[in-house]
């Protein structure tokens, strides 16, 4: 925890989606990373550690698995994954913690957050 404060990197390619999500953990008093792409987001990990991370799966050049691996190669550090693919919300993508379909609702983010924030 940075500063008595919880840390999350989000990890998402659509800039409306990734400004929701900052917008919601900044509104819990989450310090906030917020990248558009995979390795950005793994490189923010191994450089300031986090508490949380919040994953697109369908990220160009590198899915959310790729990431998710890229990780737990670093860190065990919760990952939840935001996908539009029902199948992956069922059955997680190894190295995922929680997934959430998309679309969701913003108390359904909240609610998610809160229970994986340690």
């Amino acid at each position: 925890m940075a500063e008595g404060r919880p840390r999350a990197v989000v990890i998402e390619d659509d800039d409306d989606v990734r400004g929701l999500v900052q917008a919601v953990l900044a509104a819990a008093g989450v310090q906030v990373d917020a990248l558009a792409a995979g390795p950005e987001g793994i490189e923010a990990v191994r450089e300031h550690g986090t508490d949380l991370v919040v994953l697109d799966y369908g990220l160009p050049h590198m899915d959310g698995a790729q990431v998710a691996a890229g990780i737990r190669a670093i860190s065990a550090v919760p990952i939840l994954l935001l996908t539009g693919r029902e199948d992956l919300v069922r059955d997680l993508p190894a190295g995922v913690t929680d997934a959430m379909a998309k679309p969701f609702t913003v108390a359904e983010l909240r609610q998610r957050v809160q229970a994986l924030l340690p």
